[in-house]
Order: C-alpha cells, then structure tokens, then sequence
C-alpha cells in the first residue's frame, strides 16, 4: 500500500498465516523488511474470518521473522474485531498507523535523523 509517499506492507494475521507449504509469504515479508517498507500488522479476531489467539500466530511464525534483523512483533498489532462499530475503530487505527509512520518519516527527513 502506499500512503502520500510511504509504501507499506500490510500482513493479516489470521490463523492461515505463514501456513503456505513453499515459504512465499515469508520471503515477501523479508523482502518487505529488506527495502524498508512499513510493515502493519493487522491481527484478525473474528473466528468466522479464521480468528485465533495471538500466541497461535506466534508460533506458527517461522523462526527467522521472530528475531533481528526481522522481529516483526517488535510492533503492535492492530486488532480486527468482530462488531461492525468495533471493526471500523481498528481500521482507522491501521489509517492512523500509516499516517503517524509517515509523520515520523517526514520528521526523521526534515531533521536529518
């Protein structure tokens, strides 16, 4: 996705995630890590859209994306809840993420951080 200038790597956590038997979706996170793409995590919590507790999604992440250089739960996930009202607050929280990521790049930029 991009987002005014920032491009982003949005990842579903659900309870398919990093289940594919050739690696693809890890590769592309890497790659996304790699060139430095904003990667948003996004934790579905509807059972009905494949839902599970968050320890699930850990374990089921390989090894390599848990740790430095990748570590990609060194950030929050946003929640994605089940009621429509409580739905529609995480997606803003995904835009605001994006938005303040941005901010902050534009900061790092203008300061030269």
């Amino acid at each position: 996705f991009h987002f005014g200038h920032e491009a982003f790597f949005l990842l579903y956590l659900n309870d398919e995630v990093f289940t594919d038997t050739n690696g693809t979706l890890v590769k592309q996170v890497k790659n996304a890590i790699q060139s430095e793409l904003k990667l948003i995590l996004v934790h579905e919590t509807d059972i009905q859209n494949g839902g599970v507790p968050f320890d699930r999604i850990v374990a089921q992440t390989p090894r390599e994306l848990l740790i430095d250089p990748c570590n990609i739960f060194g950030d929050i996930a946003v929640p994605l809840y089940t009621f429509e009202e409580y739905r529609k607050v995480s997606l803003r929280m995904i835009l605001c993420k994006m938005r303040d990521s941005t901010a902050k790049s534009t900061r790092n930029n203008w300061f030269g951080s």
